[in-house]
């Protein structure tokens, strides 16, 4: 028995993550940046340890290992359904910040705290988005209480 063996560290364990997830973070701190900034920032956060599942890069005469399917099909169905503008740099529409902040809303409730740390190494602002959603809940919230006052006010007077 050796006294003095070679004990070999474990890897980190890989944090998983959506790939339309992750790309809906990334796409909110990128726009108006060429898509290859998109594809490498989408990388690095894949070697900082995070385990984006189903987003696979491969080598491309434009972009040497930064080409994704899955990131062109994300941003065709964007683009087709009106939420981006085409071309690059990347250019969101209103509608299409909006439904971007929603996939960050879903991972927010799924899983708080992988949302915040991830947010934080993409260099998203939670907290802007945060604000807009609880105005927006106060706003839904005060409009049914106020339905629910106009229903009990007309049964009493009837």
């Amino acid at each position: 028995m050796r006294i003095f063996e070679s004990r070999k560290k474990k890897p980190a364990p890989k944090i998983p993550i959506g790939p339309r997830t992750a790309i809906s973070f990334v796409l909110l701190t990128h726009q108006g940046k060429p898509f290859s900034e998109i594809s490498k920032k989408l990388k690095s956060l894949i070697q900082s340890g995070y385990d984006i599942r189903g987003l696979r890069f491969r080598s491309d005469i434009d972009l040497p290992g930064y080409k994704s399917d899955e990131l062109n099909s994300f941003l065709g169905v964007l683009g087709l359904a009106g939420y981006r503008n085409m071309g690059d740099p990347l250019s969101l529409t209103e509608k299409g910040v909006s439904l971007l902040e929603e996939k960050v809303m879903e991972a927010f409730a799924e899983n708080p705290q992988l949302t915040q740390r991830f947010a934080k190494d993409v260099g998203l602002d939670l907290n802007i988005i945060l604000q807009k959603y609880v105005q927006d809940y106060l706003a839904l919230k005060e409009q049914l209480l106020r339905q629910k006052y106009e229903i009990v006010s007309a049964k009493f007077r009837a």
